[in-house]
């Protein structure tokens, strides 16, 4: 699979936190940090507040983009829009992806 956790937003927005965090746990298949555990919290937090307004559409946690060889933090997929989205929680700063080698 591409992902770790993905589903509809309506079913993401039902589905307990523990739930998607353990979902993102057992994919993870590796020792977890204390810092990823955080992040990921945070992010389920931040994204359930900020989806509640938007009917329908699909999310994706831990997404991989082929040829690229990385993975990207969130994926939204509304109608033929699609929004990666990055978070770095407790960052002091934004580094944009161009600048990163």
């Amino acid at each position: 699979m591409r992902y770790y956790y993905g589903n509809t937003i309506k079913e993401f927005l039902l589905e307990d936190e523990n739930k998607i965090f353990g979902s993102l746990s057992i994919a993870h298949g590796h020792d977890l940090e204390q810092l990823q555990k955080n992040s990921w919290i945070e992010q389920i937090r931040i994204l359930k507040q900020q989806t509640v307004s938007i009917p329908e559409g699909h999310i994706f946690f831990e997404f991989s983009i082929p040829r690229m060889g990385k993975r990207v933090d969130t994926i939204i997929i509304l109608k033929e829009i699609v929004f990666v989205i990055e978070f770095k929680v407790g960052e002091g700063e934004y580094l944009s992806m161009l600048s990163i080698k």
